[in-house]
């Protein structure tokens, strides 16, 4: 093979991982990519300096999905990845690809501070809850909590109805009121 030929590879077991040999020509970087009957995609780039076998990592999926509000689909480390919601939306998952459930983490909105020289407003409470299961083709309505307004208590969060968190206490002295973590003094 020289650099930009494609070969090729059929193998029936698309829940293995896989290991091929390439045997190239000429060194330098190459792009070693595959598809799985579900058409699923995975590609690593390899600098071949040797004579070696080179593994192509296990399909990594993100989930395909659309959102109404602010959103980020942040890919981490070790194939896991996680979506930031920045304001308030609808969710619709296309597909979950290798995701059977999800853990959802909610932070609600901060309380606002006391009127003139009072004290903080309490941090919003948080609320993590693990393995939920999710379905494609299903309307997901997310709710982010704003924070408190002078000497009010911040907004609740919610993802659907399976999982919220509290907004924290707004603070109305100079003493701060508590949430998810407490209000300083002023």
């Amino acid at each position: 093979m020289a650099p930009g030929d494609a070969h090729t590879m059929n193998n029936n077991d698309t829940k293995s991982i896989y290991y091929y040999t390439v045997a190239a020509k000429d060194f330098g970087a190459w792009v070693i990519a595959a598809t799985d009957a579900d058409n699923n995609e995975a590609e690593e780039i390899v600098n071949i300096v040797a004579a070696r076998e080179y593994e192509i990592e296990p399909f990594f999926e993100l989930p395909e999905f659309q959102y109404t509000g602010s959103c980020s689909l942040i890919r981490d480390a070790d194939k896991q990845w996680r979506i930031k919601f920045f304001t308030s939306g609808n969710l619709l998952f296309n597909k979950l690809n290798s995701a059977q459930y999800v853990d959802i983490f909610c932070v609600g909105g901060g309380g606002g501070a006391a009127s003139g020289s009072g004290g903080a407003g309490g941090g919003g409470y948080t609320t993590t809850s693990r393995k939920i299961p999710l379905q494609t083709n299903t309307t997901y309505v997310l709710t982010i909590g704003a924070g408190g307004s002078a000497n009010n208590t911040g907004g609740r969060t919610s993802f659907a109805n399976l999982v919220s968190a509290n907004g924290g206490v707004g603070a109305n002295t100079a003493k701060g009121n508590p949430g998810g973590s407490g209000g300083g003094s002023w």
